[in-house]
Protein backbone atom coordinates (compact mmCIF):
# COMPACT_ATOMS: atom_id res chain seq x y z
CA UNK A 1 0.00 0.00 0.00
CA UNK A 2 1.11 3.20 -1.02
CA UNK A 3 1.61 6.06 2.05
CA UNK A 4 -0.09 9.12 1.04
CA UNK A 5 1.74 12.88 2.00
CA UNK A 6 -1.39 15.41 3.14
CA UNK A 7 -2.02 18.02 0.86
CA UNK A 8 0.26 16.98 -2.03
CA UNK A 9 -1.61 14.45 -4.15
CA UNK A 10 -5.62 13.65 -4.94
CA UNK A 11 -6.97 10.47 -6.61
CA UNK A 12 -8.90 10.86 -10.19
CA UNK A 13 -10.72 8.40 -11.72
CA UNK A 14 -9.29 5.74 -9.13
CA UNK A 15 -6.04 6.87 -10.45
CA UNK A 16 -3.51 8.58 -7.27
CA UNK A 17 -1.26 11.32 -8.67
CA UNK A 18 1.77 9.26 -7.09
CA UNK A 19 0.67 6.65 -9.65
CA UNK A 20 1.78 9.20 -12.08
CA UNK A 21 4.78 10.59 -10.56
CA UNK A 22 2.74 13.53 -10.24
CA UNK A 23 2.63 16.37 -6.95
CA UNK A 24 0.29 18.80 -6.67
CA UNK A 25 2.37 22.24 -5.97
CA UNK A 26 0.77 25.05 -3.94
CA UNK A 27 1.71 29.04 -4.43
CA UNK A 28 1.58 31.14 -1.17
CA UNK A 29 -2.25 32.11 -1.42
CA UNK A 30 -3.47 28.57 -0.99
CA UNK A 31 -5.50 29.68 2.01
CA UNK A 32 -7.52 32.18 -0.22
CA UNK A 33 -9.55 29.00 -1.97
CA UNK A 34 -13.14 28.67 -0.40
CA UNK A 35 -14.14 25.49 0.04
CA UNK A 36 -17.91 26.39 -1.32
CA UNK A 37 -18.56 27.60 -4.90
CA UNK A 38 -20.28 30.76 -4.89
CA UNK A 39 -24.12 30.50 -3.78
CA UNK A 40 -26.28 32.65 -6.03
CA UNK A 41 -29.57 33.84 -4.65
CA UNK A 42 -33.03 32.71 -6.14
CA UNK A 43 -35.49 35.80 -6.34
CA UNK A 44 -37.99 37.21 -8.39
CA UNK A 45 -39.33 40.50 -8.97
CA UNK A 46 -42.77 41.62 -7.32
CA UNK A 47 -44.92 42.49 -10.12
CA UNK A 48 -46.64 46.38 -9.76
CA UNK A 49 -44.63 47.03 -6.52
CA UNK A 50 -41.18 47.28 -4.72
CA UNK A 51 -38.64 44.49 -3.73
CA UNK A 52 -38.38 40.58 -4.43
CA UNK A 53 -39.58 37.58 -3.61
CA UNK A 54 -36.64 35.57 -2.40
CA UNK A 55 -36.48 31.60 -2.97
CA UNK A 56 -33.27 30.67 -1.27
CA UNK A 57 -29.77 29.87 -2.67
CA UNK A 58 -28.40 27.55 -5.44
CA UNK A 59 -24.27 26.91 -5.72
CA UNK A 60 -22.83 25.97 -9.02
CA UNK A 61 -20.45 23.63 -9.88
CA UNK A 62 -17.07 24.38 -8.02
CA UNK A 63 -13.86 24.37 -10.01
CA UNK A 64 -10.89 23.49 -8.48
CA UNK A 65 -7.41 24.88 -10.18
CA UNK A 66 -4.24 22.12 -9.11
CA UNK A 67 -0.97 23.06 -10.36
CA UNK A 68 0.95 19.61 -11.02
CA UNK A 69 4.56 18.75 -11.20
CA UNK A 70 6.53 16.37 -12.35
CA UNK A 71 10.24 15.50 -13.28
CA UNK A 72 11.41 12.63 -15.69
CA UNK A 73 8.41 10.76 -16.92
CA UNK A 74 8.51 8.27 -19.26
CA UNK A 75 6.65 8.74 -22.69
CA UNK A 76 4.27 5.93 -21.88
CA UNK A 77 3.22 7.65 -18.16
CA UNK A 78 3.13 11.29 -19.90
CA UNK A 79 0.50 9.53 -22.18
CA UNK A 80 -1.43 8.15 -19.14
CA UNK A 81 -1.24 11.70 -17.94
CA UNK A 82 -2.59 13.28 -20.82
CA UNK A 83 -5.61 10.44 -21.28
CA UNK A 84 -6.80 10.58 -17.70
CA UNK A 85 -7.29 14.69 -17.33
CA UNK A 86 -8.63 14.86 -21.06
CA UNK A 87 -11.45 12.94 -20.77
CA UNK A 88 -15.14 14.98 -20.67
CA UNK A 89 -16.87 12.40 -18.39
CA UNK A 90 -17.46 13.22 -14.53
CA UNK A 91 -15.56 11.17 -12.43
CA UNK A 92 -15.13 10.66 -8.54
CA UNK A 93 -12.04 13.59 -7.27
CA UNK A 94 -10.44 12.66 -3.82
CA UNK A 95 -8.06 14.98 -2.26
CA UNK A 96 -5.29 13.39 0.46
Amino acid sequence: MVEHQDFLGFTFDGIHTNDLQLKVVVSSNRYTNRTLPTPTDQTVEVPGGDGTYYFGQIYKNREFTCNLAFDSVTEQIFRKIRQLFSNDKLCDLTFD
